[in-house]
């Protein structure tokens, strides 16, 4: 896609505000070495900010980090947003003068934790028009972080943060390999199939969901294409798997809209991973369905019912195995009481069904089997890119979301690269959709959200 239009319009607000700060800051106007800095900084906020989008349901504001340590030099954050020139001087700046208005500080002590919450004002968004907005919301790309290896732990009060860790020839390798797929990532076009209606709900839910976990603005951004493996220990040996993809911010019930290339897609899933690895360990064959617990009522005895139990089941069975000591509640996200059962039915019930591994759980095995997947994802996307001639592959943990005429080619390849690491065989599957059993289907009367050949969003037009 031409994007000229929208970076010579964002160039032009960004050079306007620039001047204004210059001349209106009451500092002394920054020199030549330092204004590319300014301009980054303006760009970022008015990506940020004039971007965001007015729902239905909710206002959504923007965030800003208003900690100078958070804009320390690391191998995690661009050189070229500064704490003196981001802040005090960009941010601040175009506060006083009318462009932003701060929403709400943020806030850093024990018990609460989050970001200073700001939006623009009409004096800003005026600078563009309707259809500028819109391409900014979704095509703004102003990350800060390029970093493709991370290593993110937690401080005393559980907070996350991303620490740093050695260079070594592991790191390099890993690092190799996601720039690799990135490129293959960068070589197609994605898409979501969705009318105008449906994309300002699903936006209103992104943002709630951001600002329930303070992660993020929670914008819906198709230009966020690019990969990078976190890590949750400094030895590489804990977590791992691929994020930064916008089709992984998304709810689930809408990745069945994802277009590649224009074309229609299929997500297919490692059946009981993580069960068939821990068997696997123990020399023991796992049962025909891990996931089949006899807990659900009769009143629900339905196929769209039992399909949203097995992955109740799942979610159970995943959070049994994360967590460190057996505990009394179930996590918040996962809520037992619509299907009339207790937490200590459901994990007495697990526990009897997967004896031989019943030891693995409440014991944080969570991580290290994360480890152990995200090597078969990243492998497998390599692999599978060098065979088929760059043929990308969007990975949501344990499943892959592909043009479907590469199903049979892709079901093939996960089992491969699978039997490779663990000498077994695993069930792949494709995704049931819960509204639409018979995917993939095609609805003319959804348009695509950003259209490869056009220089605007056409859902809007």
């Amino acid at each position: 896609m031409d994007n000229k239009p929208y970076n010579d319009k964002l160039k032009n607000a960004v050079v306007f505000l620039a001047n204004l700060v210059q001349q209106e800051c009451g500092k002394r106007r920054l020199g030549s070495a330092d204004l590319p800095k300014l301009h980054k900084s303006l760009a970022k906020i008015i990506s940020d900010s004039v971007a965001i989008t007015k729902g239905c349901q909710r206002t959504r504001w923007a965030s800003i980090h208003k900690a100078s340590g958070h804009y320390s030099s690391s191998r995690y954050h661009d050189a070229n947003i500064t704490f003196r020139i981001h802040v005090t001087r960009a941010y601040e700046t175009l506060i006083e003068l009318g462009y932003l208005a701060e929403i709400k500080k943020g806030v850093n002590a024990e018990g609460a934790k989050f970001l200073t919450r700001y939006e623009a004002t009409d004096k800003l968004t005026d600078l563009f028009s309707e259809d500028d907005k819109i391409t900014l919301q979704h095509l703004s790309n102003e990350r800060v972080n390029t970093e493709l290896i991370r290593v993110q732990l937690r401080d005393d009060e559980g907070h996350k943060y991303l620490a740093d860790y050695e260079e070594t020839s592991k790191t390099i390798k890993m690092r190799d390999q996601m720039a690799f797929i990135n490129d293959v990532l960068s070589k197609s076009a994605f898409d979501l199939e969705i009318t105008k209606d449906e994309l300002e709900q699903l936006e209103d839910r992104m943002h709630e969901r951001a600002q329930e976990r303070n992660e993020g603005d929670g914008r819906l951004r198709l230009q966020d294409m690019a990969l990078y493996r976190v890590f949750n220990d400094a030895e590489f040996t804990l977590g791992g798997r691929l994020y930064g993809g916008w089709w992984q911010t998304i709810p689930s019930k809408y990745r069945r809209r994802i277009r590649i290339n224009g074309k229609r897609t299929v997500e297919l899933d490692y059946g009981t991973l993580h069960p068939t690895m821990l068997y696997n360990e123990t020399g023991t064959l796992p049962p025909e369905d891990s996931y089949n617990i006899a807990l659900l009522p009769k009143s629900f005895d339905s196929v769209r019912n039992q399909d949203a139990y097995r992955r109740l089941v799942k979610a159970c069975f995943n959070a049994m195995l994360n967590s460190t000591s057996r505990t009394t509640r179930p996590p918040r996200d996962i809520k037992l009481t619509p299907w009339g059962i207790k937490w200590g039915q459901m994990v007495d019930a697990i526990l009897k069904k997967h004896q031989p591994i019943a030891n693995c759980f409440f014991t944080g095995q969570g991580l290290r089997l994360q480890m152990l997947d995200s090597m078969v994802a990243a492998n497998l996307m390599e692999n599978f890119a060098r065979q088929m001639g760059t043929v990308a592959l969007l990975p949501v943990h344990d499943s892959f979301i592909c043009h479907h005429g590469y199903e049979t080619d892709v079901k093939a390849a996960m089992k491969a690269e699978f039997r490779k690491l663990f000498k077994t065989d695993i069930v792949v599957k494709r995704t049931s959709w819960d509204d639409d059993l018979t995917h993939p289907s095609y609805d003319t009367n959804k348009r695509c959200v950003f259209d490869a050949d056009a220089d605007l969003l056409d859902a809007f037009s």
